[in-house]
């Protein structure tokens, strides 16, 4: 055991409060970095790939309106005006919508806040989601660009949103803090 706290830095965007307290806690001081190191070096950074797509229910085993229907019931049952799914592969399960995000997995990075109306956008490239839109699976207005989330967040006056502690990092958290 160290006499002194050994100082950590941090991406708030990479971890969730759960994860640094199991590993890191009690034995370093964390500090979060406002600034990722990676994204200082790499300043010309583009959205690159191809757009995401949407597997048919047939593929997926259940149609989107199903697990909408179900995750509906539930935040009617437990009075929840919206929640935000930060992990990318409970989007993806939800939606049926792959992509080529990573070079070994099928997950898109999105997120996504849907209301108890149904109404539900997905934050995303407008670049990634062109095929969806364009095939009529989600319309352009649903589609928030990742730099116009708090935005978002700042037009849901009054309500609440629920998230998963277990997978929302420590940005979105702070981010939605006012709302949770």
């Amino acid at each position: 055991r160290y006499k002194r706290k050994i100082k950590l830095g941090f991406d708030p965007k990479l971890f969730t409060y759960q994860s640094l307290r199991r590993h890191f806690l009690p034995e370093f001081e964390l500090i979060a970095i406002k600034d990722n190191l990676i994204d200082q070096l790499y300043i010309n950074k583009k959205v690159k790939g191809k757009s995401f797509f949407q597997l048919s229910s047939k593929v997926a085993g259940e149609t989107v309106r199903s697990k909408l229907k179900k995750l509906l019931n539930f935040m009617s049952k437990k009075k929840i005006d919206n929640i935000f799914i930060s992990a990318p592969e409970n989007v993806s399960w939800l939606l049926n919508l792959r992509g080529h995000d990573n070079p070994n997995s099928p997950i898109p990075n999105c997120h996504l806040i849907i209301s108890n109306k149904g109404i539900f956008y997905l934050i995303s490239h407008k670049k990634k989601v062109s095929k969806l839109i364009h095939e009529k699976k989600i319309k352009s207005y649903q589609v928030i660009e990742p730099k116009n989330f708090n935005e978002l967040i700042s037009n849901l006056k009054g309500q609440k949103i629920i998230i998963d502690k277990n997978t929302c990092s420590i940005f979105f958290e702070n981010m939605l803090k006012k709302k949770i």
